[in-house]
């Protein structure tokens, strides 16, 4: 049996925030991505870890996040008790955000369990040099591909795994399945 739990990322500013994928919408989603602190994803995920740990104390836990969601997984990934985590298309991996003076791959070395990053080759948002560091970063960090994993599906853009958005395309949200589904089995 799997046991999920979705956190709402922007709770702390809308918590009842419900979004689409138009234009507005997506403006709107930004905005509340940019009220976000590290502090508050750390309390919040803490939070979210504790209260599983303490219901099912034998469950393992992994941790999904798409686009933004790698972000606030990365963070997460930093703390005790995660044992892998998937991350679907983030970008500004490589970039500084705007509340921190660190780029999010510079926390890298400071992950626990196994780490999987899923984009695709035609991310715009994902630039092929974003994608190049990030894959060297892998590589200095886990030569033997112990704990860090690229997965780069050709012809795939962003948010290809999502039903509701252009770019959804089923055969590649089969690859990005396939891969959560071997995780857990």
């Amino acid at each position: 049996m799997y046991l999920y739990l979705a956190l709402p990322l922007y709770g702390r500013t809308s918590p009842n925030l419900d979004l689409a994928f138009g234009e507005e919408d997506l403006k709107l989603g930004r905005f509340h991505k940019n009220l976000t602190t590290l502090k508050n994803i750390i309390e919040d995920i803490s939070a979210a870890i504790n209260w599983v740990k303490e219901k099912y104390p034998r469950k393992k836990i992994s941790i999904i996040g798409f686009c933004f969601g790698f972000h606030a997984t990365l963070i997460a990934f930093l703390l005790k008790g995660i044992e892998s985590s998937f991350c679907f298309y983030e970008a500004g991996v490589t970039e500084p955000r705007t509340y921190t003076d660190f780029s999010p791959i510079n926390l890298l070395e400071k992950v626990f369990g196994k780490l999987n990053f899923i984009c695709g080759s035609s991310d715009d948002l994902i630039p092929l040099q974003d994608r190049l560091k990030i894959q060297k970063r892998f590589k200095e960090l886990d030569p033997l591909k112990e704990r860090f994993n690229f997965v780069e599906i050709e012809g795939a853009d962003h948010g290809f795994m999502s039903e509701e958005r252009y770019s959804f395309d089923k055969a590649t949200s089969l690859i990005g399945w396939d891969l959560l589904i071997k995780e857990f089995n």
